[in-house]
């Protein structure tokens, strides 16, 4: 850890993301309670999700307008447009506004779409790849702890001063981040400019992929887990609901117990990656998953809470391996569009799974849908186990791979 932090710019780079990430922790999961407490529907809960996610159905153009740019100014300009993108909640007073909520989470789906693309180049430029999974991992933690105090302190802040407090938390966050990544001292090459039809640049992403046998096989994998797991975001509401009979706030306890799991997993994705590999480290991620959709089946509050840190944990395991494979087997020039690609090879099942989710919900019994959310992880968790050696520990770092393609 000391090591990456001792990286020219990595510390101003850290700072600013983490400072993001704060804000955003606070602000997604108020906006599928904000929809709940305006309708009373937790399928329309669940759709808030839906439109967060429904940007990256058009990741690839967003993916090859980032490598056109440098990504620390990219970066930086990135954080203070999803600022503005807050700016429609303020005007939410009433059931009738509901569309000015899923309005600012496509919005901000628009901005993690291209943010995490333009990181992943910018990590690649300030760091070495052997700590690369370093930063991952790092990342993660952040990202994943927050879980413990951030949807408790987001709910707080929304119950005493309403989801308008949360976004203006959220717009100074993001603000003091796009000042911490404008300091980055490094100085990034002219992109060159572009002299393939812009079909090919389109599609440059998959085609590395494709190219890949161990990226192929995460993509594949990802793909089947992202069929399944995006139910989760409607199913939750009604776990604690119909299952527990419990308020709507009591997901934001869940989350927070996930988040134990998600600061413990971030923590050791790193160590984890390089002993097991990226490929079995995302295929032991999904099995957790899979392990706590069964026991959600018949759900109480001790079981519930028990084996929500699995779940918890494998989601930076998961970040984390995916992440890492993308970042060093990808050339500088096309890495948005290879981080776009695996990210939609999950993403684009996952917007679906959540919009079919809160169909499903709503018509059968919620216990029927994690049956089949079940089946799915498992089968996409023995997919990726069984290439396992497609990225050993010891798969050396292609230095080459930055004059392929």
């Amino acid at each position: 850890m000391r090591a990456v932090f001792k990286q020219t710019g990595y510390p101003q780079l850290f700072a600013g993301t983490a400072t993001a990430t704060i804000g955003d922790s606070l602000m997604l999961l108020v906006l599928a309670i904000w929809v709940k407490d305006l309708t009373g529907s937790n399928g329309a809960a669940g759709l808030t999700m839906f439109f967060l996610g429904a940007p990256m159905l058009a990741a690839p153009l967003f993916a090859m307008f980032v490598d056109r740019f440098p990504h620390r100014p990219f970066l930086v300009v990135a954080n203070l447009v999803n600022a503005l993108f807050l700016i429609p909640l303020f005007f939410v007073d009433g059931s009738g506004d509901v569309w000015l909520v899923y309005l600012t989470a496509f919005l901000l789906g628009v901005g993690s779409t291209v943010d995490g693309p333009a990181l992943n180049g910018l990590l690649k430029k300030v760091l070495p790849a052997d700590l690369l999974v370093e930063a991952n991992g790092l990342s993660q933690t952040v990202r994943q702890g927050m879980r413990l105090a951030g949807p408790l302190v987001g709910a707080g802040i929304y119950l005493f001063g309403g989801g308008m407090a949360v976004a203006l938390v959220n717009v100074v966050c993001l603000v003091l981040a796009a000042v911490a990544i404008g300091f980055v001292p490094i100085r990034e090459k002219a992109v060159p400019s572009r002299t393939k039809p812009w079909r090919s640049e389109l599609v440059a992403g998959f085609k590395f992929l494709g190219g890949q046998p161990g990226l192929r096989r995460a993509a594949l994998g990802l793909l089947l887990a992202g069929g399944s797991i995006g139910a989760i975001e409607a199913v939750a509401f009604a776990i604690v609901d119909d299952g527990l009979g419990k308020s709507t706030e009591f997901i934001s306890i869940i989350v927070t117990v996930m988040g134990v799991g998600g600061l413990l997993g971030g923590v050791f994705a790193a160590r984890t990656v390089k002993r097991l590999g990226e490929l079995a480290t995302a295929a032991l991620a999904l099995g957790m998953i899979a392990v706590t959709t069964v026991v959600w089946i018949l759900p109480n509050v001790v079981s519930v809470l028990a084996v929500a840190p699995l779940i918890g944990a494998a989601l930076p395991l998961m970040v984390v391996a995916a992440n890492t494979l993308v970042q060093r087997l990808s050339p500088t020039h096309i890495i948005g569009r290879v981080s776009s690609a695996m990210d939609q090879s999950f993403a684009v099942p996952q917007v679906t799974s959540v919009a079919l989710g809160a169909l499903l919900v709503t018509a059968v019994d919620y216990r029927l849908v994690l049956v089949g959310m079940t089946v799915l992880m498992a089968v996409a968790a023995l997919y990726l186990h069984l290439g396992r050696k497609l990225t050993t520990p010891a798969t050396a770092v292609a230095e080459s791979v930055d004059t392929a393609v």
